[in-house]
């Protein structure tokens, strides 16, 4: 492998390959971005950059031009369909260039996760969830190229990708937790299928160096053991500031999951005792609080007794809620026996690795 594209290599996974491809190979890279100012964590590397778009097709022919592979690490939240068009354009540019692997990095979240045994890549898939859905009919069409045109590509499904740099399940997570408790249901037991980010990123790296006959094939990459919630949310807890979660009963959380699949609003007894803070902006009180603040010579005093108090509570979005239920350890047999790929960083250690980086991004700061 002389030579390889990555579409969004300014992102999370993305920008972690480079790194690491640059760290432990030869290899030249090619990275096509709209906005290359979101290169810069990337940037002390020689990389040969390509400012474009993925659904332009000059953009990814001139950034596709010489390589040997192509990892499609890019998705667009906004907009489902332009990660179909680029899925699109990208297969037809890999057959047409003659690149000899794509790697698509798709989410374990295609999977419904309410089954009770392990979950495998045959498993259910979640119909519900826009995001899902968007990334699972990105799958469908590049395996249809696959069997109808012999496009070699290969589909991963990373289950939850946490360590430095992680929006999702690093910083957004430490962010919530500093600004108040967050609410975790079913007691926090339910299974958390974490995986560090270079457990992903070296499975990647040693796919796209073997000669494996893996193509038109998924891939689940999760972590070595099997974690819960409230093990993952308790792990934050060293970082100075946070709040401690709250754990909800199996109860509560039946009833807010009733609710929430039934979308209706779903309204929080607010009180004093539980979360005082949320219970006095309600209140007149807070108004008072509001204004009495601005006094200097006070300030200090009122700010020290509102930091005394239990932050306010956080309660799970449907998405996050149905994520943090997942009852089935991912099970990564096909990715050991076919791509002889074990994921090997345990919880503690990528847990430790994460903290060092969130405190030197000093995400406490305010």
């Amino acid at each position: 492998m002389k030579r390889v594209l990555i579409t969004g290599a300014g992102g999370f996974i993305g920008g972690r390959l480079v790194e690491i491809l640059k760290e432990t190979t030869v290899t030249e890279i090619n990275i096509l971005l709209r906005n290359i100012a979101k290169a810069a964590r990337i940037s002390r590397y020689p990389l040969h950059y390509y400012k474009g778009s993925i659904i332009n097709e000059e953009s990814l022919r001139t950034s596709m031009q010489g390589c040997d592979a192509v990892v499609h690490c890019a998705h667009d939240f906004t907009n489902p369909e332009i990660n179909l068009q680029a899925a699109d354009l990208i297969a037809k540019q890999c057959l047409t260039q003659g690149v000899s692997k794509l790697i698509y990095i798709s989410s374990f979240a295609v999977h419904r996760n309410d089954a009770n045994e392990s979950i495998n890549e045959t498993s259910a898939l979640n119909e519900q969830w826009d995001y899902a859905v968007n990334k699972i009919e990105v799958e469908k069409k590049l395996l249809s190229y696959h069997h109808q045109s012999g496009l070699p590509v290969i589909i991963f499904r990373p289950t939850i990708v946490y360590g430095p740099f992680s929006a999702a399940w690093t910083t957004n997570t430490v962010m919530q937790m500093l600004s108040g408790r967050v609410v975790v249901p079913f007691d926090g037991q339910r299974i958390c299928n974490a995986v560090y980010i270079d457990d992903v990123v070296n499975a990647v790296v040693k796919t796209l160096q073997s000669n494996n006959n893996c193509e038109g094939k998924t891939f689940i990459v999760s972590g070595p053991e099997e974690l819960t919630w409230k093990e993952y949310y308790n792990s934050f807890l060293s970082y100075a500031g946070v709040h401690r979660p709250v754990f909800m009963s199996d109860n509560e959380s039946e009833e807010w999951c009733t609710k929430l699949n039934a979308h209706q609003p779903v309204e929080t007894k607010i009180s004093l005792i539980r979360d005082p803070i949320s219970f006095l902006k309600r209140t007149p009180v807070y108004s008072l609080y509001q204004r009495m603040i601005k006094n200097p010579g006070i300030r200090k005093k009122l700010l020290s007794a509102k930091a005394s108090m239990p932050g306010p509570l956080i309660y799970p979005s449907k998405e996050t809620f149905e994520t943090l239920s997942c009852m089935a350890k991912a099970d990564t047999e096909k990715l050991r026996s076919e791509l002889g790929f074990q994921p090997e960083i345990s919880f503690k250690e990528g847990m430790r690795k994460t903290l060092l980086w969130a405190e030197w991004a000093n995400l406490n700061y305010n």
